[in-house]
């Protein structure tokens, strides 16, 4: 498998994770998972899987750290897949229960103040 695996390709670490994730998880599968296994996920950070993603990795790019590769993987498993947590987000704010932004403030007002020059 580890030979399979190294076998992918990427240009780099971090998107030879990626590539690596996505053969191995599909999407209802890696719902059921995250990084650490807290919140009535099961963890990938247990899985033996990721010691044979360690060393596929590690063949390509012997430079690859396993903090490196770790926060690849944390990252991916915080993705959004299918919209389930915008869905989620929109339907809190449509229902009148306070939006994310404070106070009713804007993403794109200016900051006020003078300027130095």
């Amino acid at each position: 498998m580890m030979k399979y695996l190294s076998c992918i390709g990427g240009e780099n670490v971090p998107a030879l994770v990626r590539s690596i994730l996505r053969r191995i998880f599909s999407t209802p599968l890696a719902l059921q998972y995250n990084f650490t296994g807290v919140k009535g996920k099961k963890g990938f950070l247990a899985l033996r899987v990721r010691g044979v993603m360690m060393d596929a990795v590690r063949r390509v790019f012997p430079q690859g750290t396993e903090l490196e590769i770790n926060n690849v993987a944390r990252k991916w498993f915080i993705r959004d897949r299918d919209g389930g947590r915008h869905r989620r987000f929109i339907s809190t704010t449509d229902s009148g229960s306070p939006s994310r932004l404070s106070g009713g403030a804007s993403v794109r007002e200016p900051i006020q103040g003078g300027s130095k020059s």
